[in-house]
């Protein structure tokens, strides 16, 4: 299909811009909603958004230290909250993934040089060292939901001080160039780096996201906020729609809050995707219903080619378990299998792939509503400018970050002659579609000169029923460091193999690959399977973290 006009979008240049512009258009619409553990519901409209953070930012400019300021929490409404009143007070918030050791949550909040750290109770105990260990560190501040706690106590000196000025701001906005926040990389090929962004690159690749791709009225995110696709892409740009954000803080009550709060759009990357994919056919095969749906997605399949799209009322009870109103996922964060993609819109839920790093904001290109393909991530925003070297994808534009913290060598590095390099691999066909190949430190070289992309290789076989999880890599096959052949690891599906021993499942797993061989160049054929009996580490957006598992291996 050929481009199609942008759909419009508000651009912002500061978080109190944003604030009191959503609030105008969608006053007293719903903004964020969540559930507590009990499935208690919650929420805040876009003026209460707007009014809590004026009372928090007004707080903080008397009660806090100025610097950077670290949140270390679970996702919640309060963190939220937290974030948009420490910029807009002239706070950077340093974003802190907790998904790390205690040892690394701590040598971040050190390395970040923070004056003050908020924190759920869960991080406590990890509070109290740090005090002892930073004395840079003046504060630590309580993120109760309930009760008093630092927090509440803020907000209520915060709204008597707007009250006292009826309602207006008593401090002006701030300069462009601030640093609005430090994001750290996720780390999946190397240590995680602190990453500056601004105010208007943030706003403006949100605002990007919006004129790109159309959403719904609600939508479901469990991604993590200290993650910039979790944060600009699932919160901010959906903020910027007028959606109301049903914020999840927990994957043990993810599938109950997604069916209670029944979106219509839901944030993902691969790995969830894959997981509601795997519980669909584990669902149908339950109900012997296996065999009849294959033939309905070749016959589906086949209805694209002919612009006729088919969805059955069988399919009507896979919605229902989502909520009964999911249409759209939009996916990102890594790759996502295109055939995996293929059959969730069979199963009627549209897929939209994008692409992005934490140094761009993080979104550089995403496929739209009504031009998508899903072995593609789709177009380039338009406020950034792409081009390619040596295969690399190398990127300019406003919502690049503006460096990484205190590392001007690092950051130096990270340039050619003024374009960012990505570290990705990719190619652009002559719609303008976008295709990540794979990760350039990844690339498996062989001793003839023929490199392959692990990535690529996974998607050949992530779709397997018997395959959880998977990782290629290339594996030393003699004394002599070039000799490598191509590798799998492989997490089993634990209830599909239930009962199997390992020489079972490898035999299974062999004939399938086998199959697979038979289409691909000789130097592209998978040679050897490894099974393990656990699930890989992963980064915040749940990409595998191949270089700490092969150190491993």
């Amino acid at each position: 299909m050929k481009n199609y006009a942008y759909y419009p979008a508000d651009s912002y240049a500061t978080f109190r811009q944003f604030l009191e512009g959503t609030s105008r258009r969608f006053g007293e619409k719903e903004a964020l909603v969540s559930y507590s553990p009990k499935g208690e519901r919650r929420c805040l409209t876009f003026s209460q958004l707007k009014q809590n953070v004026q009372a928090l930012s007004e707080a903080f400019r008397l009660s806090l230290p100025e610097g950077n300021i670290a949140i270390l929490s679970e996702n919640s409404i309060e963190w939220l909250l937290v974030y948009f009143a420490l910029i807009v007070s002239g706070r950077t918030a340093v974003c802190i993934d907790i998904e790390q050791s205690d040892d690394v949550l701590r040598s971040m909040i050190l390395q970040a040089d923070c004056t003050a750290c908020f924190l759920s109770p869960a991080f406590e105990p990890v509070g109290s060292l740090l005090c002892q260990e930073n004395p840079r560190l003046k504060q630590l501040l309580l993120m109760e939901k309930e009760g008093k706690g630092a927090l509440a106590e803020l907000l209520a000196q915060g709204q008597a001080i707007t009250a006292r000025h009826q309602g207006g701001w008593s401090f002006p906005d701030h300069a462009e160039t601030f640093t609005a926040s430090i994001v750290y990389t996720s780390g999946t090929t190397s240590t995680s780096k602190p990453v500056m962004l601004s105010e208007v690159g943030i706003l403006t690749n949100a605002a990007d996201s919006m004129r790109l791709v159309a959403v719904g009225a609600t939508v479901f995110t469990s991604l993590p906020f200290y993650h910039t696709y979790g944060l600009t892409c699932s919160v901010i740009n959906m903020l910027l729609h007028g959606s109301t954000v049903g914020v999840n803080g927990s994957l043990k009550t993810m599938m109950r809050d997604l069916k209670t709060f029944a979106p219509e759009t839901m944030m993902a990357v691969p790995l969830i995707v894959e997981t509601l994919h795997q519980n669909i056919w584990r669902t149908l095969r339950k109900q012997g219903k296996e065999e009849a749906v294959r033939k309905y997605i070749k016959l589906f399949q086949l209805g694209r080619k002919f612009n006729i799209t088919l969805h059955p009322a069988f399919l009507q009870p896979i919605r229902e378990a989502f909520g009964g109103h999911l249409s759209l996922i939009i996916c990102g964060g890594a790759h996502l299998s295109a055939s995996i993609g293929a059959e969730m819109e069979a199963f009627g839920f549209q897929i939209i792939q994008g692409y992005g790093i934490t140094e761009c904001s993080p979104l550089l290109a995403v496929n739209r509503n009504k031009d998508r393909r899903v072995d593609t991530v789709g177009h380039v925003l338009p406020s950034y400018k792409l081009k390619l070297k040596d295969g690399e994808i190398l990127v300019q534009g406003v919502s690049l970050m503006q460096g990484y913290y205190k590392n001007e060598e690092l950051t130096a590095a990270a340039f050619d002659d003024g374009w960012f390099m990505t570290g990705d691999l990719g190619s652009l066909d002559k719609n303008g579609h976008l295709t990540i190949t794979g990760r350039k430190k990844n690339l498996i070289v062989f001793k003839n000169g023929k490199k392959v992309s692990p990535e690529e290789i996974e998607s050949y076989v992530s779709s397997l029923p018997l395959i959880k999880e998977v990782m290629a890599f290339g594996l030393s096959s003699s004394s002599h460091a070039d000799d490598v052949r191509l590798a799998l690891m492989v997490y089993p599906d634990p209830e599909l193999t239930a009962g199997m021993s390992s020489y079972e499942i490898l035999e299974q797993l062999q004939t399938q690959i086998d199959q697979i061989n038979e289409t691909l160049p000789v130097y592209k054929q998978i040679q050897m399977i490894k099974l393990r009996d656990s699930e890989f580490e992963k980064t915040a957006t749940k990409k595998i973290k191949r270089s700490t598992i092969l150190e491993k291996r």
